[in-house]
């Protein structure tokens, strides 16, 4: 039960979708300009529907990308997901405090590790939805919750 509401057993929360490689998860993909927000906002709406910002690993991060470009709105956004630069320039996290390894989803080309610590993580549309830590926090932009079906 999710924000007092009952859902019958192996559904998703109300806007998620099943993702296609995972059929434990549901996702939600929030692109439009009046709904983009700062990233503890999008944090605290996934959070509200009884999940998180999106957490990337290696199986997902291909397919979140190819989704991240078809839904990115217009004008296109970049999207804040599940992860946190610690206070270390480079040391990125899970928001459950794991150690992430940005060489799996950072653009080799454009690796933004050395801009400074404290950044927010998200797929930057101009860098081909790779994650990216240059911005601010505060800035408004899409999110991607991740949800569990009950």
């Amino acid at each position: 039960m999710a924000n007092g509401i009952f859902r019958p057993a192996g559904t998703c929360p109300t806007n998620y979708s099943p993702t296609p490689l995972d059929r434990k998860t549901c996702i939600r993909i929030v692109s439009a300009v009046s709904n983009r927000t700062s990233f503890e906002a999008a944090r605290n709406v996934c959070r509200a529907d009884g999940g998180d910002l999106l957490r990337l690993y290696a199986g997902n991060f291909d397919q979140i990308r190819q989704l991240a470009d078809a839904n990115k709105g217009t004008p296109a956004c970049d999207f804040w997901v599940g992860a946190k630069e610690g206070s270390t320039d480079g040391v990125w996290l899970y928001l459950n405090g794991d150690a992430l390894s940005p060489n799996l989803f950072f653009n080799p080309m454009t690796n933004p590790v050395g801009n400074g610590a404290n950044a927010c993580g998200k797929l930057a549309e101009g860098d081909g939805f790779y994650l990216h830590d240059g911005g601010s926090c505060t800035d408004n932009n899409g999110y991607i919750c991740q949800a569990n079906k009950i």
